[in-house]
């Protein structure tokens, strides 16, 4: 009897002996965060240049050439023109949207139904506000964002954090903003901001990050946010898509709506709810 029980605790001892060695030699999943991370940090290969050979064709005609070479010049001269023209024209909407800006700032009430004004607690061209969010999101992924803006007239800055949480993992970005603030009337605001963040998961890297917030009011407490960030970092790519409705009564505000992050292979998405504090 006593045997067989030594039998038995050696075979019981073997499979756990077998079953840990499993473990180490089998990796486990890491999670979408963790491919969130690798996949946004994931440097852009360069395409090669293929070597492309040249044939000679002497027996061209010159009269061939110099029609090439005319119509080459028309060309690139209507081109020239089109990009001209067409900077100039976005030249003058930014000039016009800053300027938009300060003359808001500088009216507190309307002399007019058409004129422009700005009053505290306006949460499309603040002066200063601070907002929260709780996200859920796909594959049982939490997270929760917390942005901090400050500005005055056309000029900005604003300092956001988000943060993922999946079961054991998590990962963290984080970014600085300067702001270009343009206003076009009282109900539609328009930034153009740059700078530079952080990611945090497995490892730190530090990139590049853009956006282009927009803003527009439907009524007196009721607008709409689009926040778009486009990131880089270690040479990846990772886009960051924010759609909200807000509800606003003065300095106080909530607001609801959907966000997903974006790199070539993964996403993470859901929907949020949030507060916010506006002076």
């Amino acid at each position: 009897m006593l045997v067989k029980i030594e039998g038995g605790i050696q075979v019981l001892f073997k499979k756990i002996l077998l079953l840990v060695a499993l473990c180490a030699v089998v990796p486990s999943h890491a999670g979408v965060l963790n491919d969130l991370e690798e996949s946004a940090t994931k440097p852009k290969s360069k395409s090669d240049s293929g070597s492309s050979g040249k044939t000679n064709n002497s027996g061209r005609e010159s009269s061939s050439s110099n029609g090439d070479s005319i119509g080459g010049d028309l060309a690139a001269g209507f081109f020239t023109w089109v990009v001209k023209t067409t900077l100039n024209a976005i030249g003058s909407v930014i000039a016009y949207g800053g300027e938009s800006s300060w003359q808001r700032y500088a009216a507190k009430e309307p002399e007019d139904k058409d004129s422009l004004f700005r009053v505290p607690g306006d949460g499309l061209l603040p002066t200063a506000k601070i907002d929260t969010h709780f996200l859920l999101a796909s594959d049982d992924i939490t997270g929760h964002q917390t942005r901090v803006e400050a500005g005055y007239g056309l000029l900005g800055v604003s300092h956001t954090k988000n943060r993922l949480f999946e079961r054991s993992d998590s990962l963290t970005m984080d970014y600085t903003l300067f702001h270009y603030r343009m206003s076009f009337g009282n109900r539609f605001s328009w930034d153009f901001a740059a700078g530079s963040g952080r990611l945090h998961g497995e490892d730190s890297y530090d990139g590049t990050v853009s956006a282009m917030p927009i803003r527009y009011r439907f009524s007196d407490k009721w607008y709409g946010e689009y926040f778009p960030v486009w990131s880089s970092y270690n040479g990846g790519a990772m886009a960051e898509h924010q759609f909200g409705l807000n509800w606003q009564q003065k300095y106080f505000g909530v607001s609801m709506g959907y966000k997903e992050w974006l790199t070539d292979n993964t996403n993470v998405e859901g929907f949020f709810v949030g507060m916010n504090i506006v002076y």
